[in-house]
């Protein structure tokens, strides 16, 4: 028994309703050749384009936003800390073995030899300005520069107080805010002070420790209603000729204050009262500020 040949389609047959259709409008010849170009033999796509699709957009439009907010965070400026994270870390915090005098006498020698080079007396290599040493210092020339200047390490003493308790106190400058000014007190200084009958009951100051007895104290004093004085020791004429400058600057800060035999070694010192009242500015901004002279009614 012989296998039945399969029978041949014929090509002009249609086998699909869209080539049904085509052979309504076109040829024979030309009806095959769209369907094969345009129907059998087109690609199938098992997923649409996506990058014309609502959801994969919206994935860019994410991907894009995200990556301008970490570029932006990369190269954004920090932001400061605000004064309540400031006060939680402790940042302004003078901690007890933080208190002690000995601690800024370095700090203070540096702030006279800063002064010195801002009143034009020191280069900055530290070296002695020539001809600078026997002139007179200007009240209109170093007022601006001395109100401007930075007062961290600066021996105060208070000589005018609304608060007589702090009149005579005597201390290196720790800290300095808008209205305020925190100093460390040599504690052999202060009971002298008390000796001597300027001394009172010491009021509570707000972040500022309570010193125990024997130890250097912290005081916080207003800036308004205070005159500070400070003395600043000039260099003499033989100290520039012998190199001992530093020393000078070091006696200074250790309190040997006095002056010698008459002559070219005379020890000139600098005293300026600063009023608290003009200075009730935040130090950053005292720096940059320029002071004019102008009459006061309470001078």
């Amino acid at each position: 028994m012989s296998n039945p040949t399969p029978s041949t389609p014929d090509p002009t047959t249609p086998s699909h309703p869209a080539h049904t259709l085509l052979l309504r409008a076109h040829s024979p010849q030309k009806a095959t050749q769209i369907f094969t170009d345009k129907i059998a033999h087109k690609p199938l796509l098992l997923s649409t384009s996506t990058e014309h699709t609502t959801t994969n957009k919206r994935s860019l439009r994410r991907h894009i936003r995200q990556h301008k907010n970490r570029y932006a965070l990369k190269h954004a400026r920090p932001k400061p800390l605000s004064a309540k994270e400031k006060r939680a870390l402790g940042l302004y915090t003078l901690r007890p073995e933080e208190c002690k005098y000995g601690v800024y006498v370095g700090l203070s020698r540096l702030w006279r030899r800063y002064i010195l080079e801002v009143l034009g007396y020191l280069d900055r290599e530290g070296g002695v300005v020539k001809g600078r040493v026997g002139s007179p210092v200007a009240v209109s020339g170093a007022g601006a520069l001395i109100a401007s200047a930075d007062f961290h390490g600066m021996e105060v003493e208070v000589v005018r107080c609304c608060e007589g308790a702090r009149v005579g106190v005597r201390g290196i400058v720790v800290r300095e805010t808008r209205s305020t000014v925190t100093v460390v007190c040599d504690e052999r200084e202060d009971k002298r002070r008390r000796k001597r009958g300027g001394g009172g009951k010491r009021g509570d100051e707000g972040g500022v420790p309570e010193a125990d007895e024997g130890q250097d104290k912290v005081r916080m004093i207003l800036k308004k209603g205070t005159v500070f004085r400070v003395v600043v020791d000039l260099p003499t004429v033989d100290e520039v000729a012998e190199g001992k400058v530093d020393e000078g600057i070091q006696a200074g800060a250790n309190g040997a204050r006095g002056s010698s035999a008459v002559g070219s070694n005379t020890k000139r010192q600098l005293i300026f009262e600063l009023h608290g009242d003009q200075l009730e500015i935040r130090p950053i901004e005292r720096a940059t500020k320029k002071f004019k002279w102008k009459s006061k009614d309470y001078l």
